[in-house]
């Protein structure tokens, strides 16, 4: 073991030397912004740039160098070059994102140009077919309020700030109407409040009113990461999903006024969602999903959910849960029972046919099966060769 964090780390690239192994840390899953670093191997870790908003790609030059993607904006990604001692040489930004992917040993560079998309898409029980409602380039991480007519999602776009966006949009089409920054965690069943995390140091847990009222904060900076966040037992209690520094997720709960935050899984968890009584969370743990009592803790393994199962959310009765396949095209959600694991198809399977998508990553689920959101990503990539030289 060279290296050990809470972090997410992505581009690991070892020295022509091998003395060194360069990579990119990122502080939040699913979050390319984070910062270049490096270790030898006896260990030493050493971060060599400030954070980029935005970072992808990484290779070694002939003179020891690290060339990698980046944008301190969050805007086109540009190939620079930072030194082992930590000096930046910034490069010009091109037409399109330039991610880095390869250096020769005659200083030939495979460079990858991709344009990336990431939409959303609702189908409500009205609809032919389902209707676009993406806001710009980069919509992500959408929730469906329970009678499926309010959506909320994030925007990642170069106009969202560094922080992201907080978007409210209805499902008859309406424009969007930005409530605050960071990303969608969850909406109150009264459809009156969103919840959001900021990829801030520590991350900051927002509350935002989507009419009236004023945006407040829930937590005090205890949390380097969070992965999922909501008012359980009617608002009377705040769950989190996070990680303290130094250590990895957990979920806990305390009063949602203010109170100290009790955990009540172990650590390890890689996602949560909370069931309709606010009693169990089911979370996503190393060796699958476990359901977890919130008030003591005591867990228990469902039956019937593979190994690449997702869940969604419990049904509304609270007696069974709505899961997916990951990475799977065409997408079908399926109803598991808690007691028997027995499945059963409740949205029927969907795909897209357009060119370019990847897949469908992320799916809400209204009260009502039969309305739903989800989101594809969409990439459309061009491969060039830099040859030495050349600007």
């Amino acid at each position: 073991m060279l290296y050990e964090s809470a972090a997410t780390f992505s581009e690991p690239r070892i020295s022509r030397d091998g003395k060194h192994i360069a990579f990119l840390e990122h502080p939040e899953s699913g979050d390319d912004r984070g910062a270049v670093a490096v270790v030898d191997m006896d260990g030493k870790h050493k971060v060599l740039t400030t954070q980029f908003l935005s970072l992808q790609g990484l290779a070694w030059t002939l003179d020891g160098n690290i060339a990698f993607s980046g944008s301190p904006s969050g805007g086109i990604l540009q190939i620079n070059e930072v030194s082992l001692g930590g000096t930046v040489q910034s490069g010009l930004p091109g037409v399109g994102d330039a991610v880095i992917q390869d250096i020769g040993s005659d200083g030939r560079r495979l460079i990858l140009r991709n344009d990336q998309f990431k939409r959303i898409w609702v189908k409500l029980a009205s609809d032919s077919a389902p209707r676009d409602l993406s806001w710009l380039d980069v919509s992500f991480f959408p929730i469906l309020s329970g009678d499926g007519s309010l959506l909320a999602f994030g925007d990642g776009s170069t106009v969202s700030g560094d922080n992201y966006a907080v978007m409210l949009r209805r499902t008859d089409g309406s424009p969007a109407v930005r409530i605050g920054d960071g990303g969608v965690l969850s909406m109150s069943r009264d459809k009156q409040w969103v919840i959001s995390d900021l990829p801030t140091l520590p991350v900051q847990l927002m509350m935002y009113p989507t009419g009236a009222g004023t945006a407040r904060r829930l937590d005090h900076g205890e949390f380097a990461g969070i992965v999922a966040a909501s008012a359980i037992n009617d608002g009377k209690d705040l769950l989190v999903c996070g990680n303290l520094p130094g250590h990895a997720m957990r979920c806990y709960v305390r009063p949602f006024e203010n109170g100290t935050f009790r955990p009540f899984t172990p650590e390890g968890v890689r996602a949560a969602v909370a069931s309709p009584d606010g009693r169990s969370v089911m979370a996503l743990m190393p060796d699958g999903y476990r359901e977890y009592s919130i008030s003591d803790g005591s867990s228990r393994v469902v039956p019937g959910i593979a190994a690449n199962e997702l869940v969604l959310r419990y049904s509304p009765d609270g007696q069974s849960l709505w899961t997916r396949l990951a990475n799977t095209q065409p997408t079908t959600v399926e109803q598991v029972d808690l007691k028997t694991g027995s499945h059963r198809v409740l949205v029927p399977a969907f795909s897209s046919r357009r060119a370019g998508v990847q897949t469908v990553a992320e799916i809400a689920v209204a009260d009502d099966p039969r309305n739903y959101v989800y989101m594809e990503r969409e990439s459309r990539g061009y491969l060039f060769e830099l040859k030495r030289g050349q600007k």
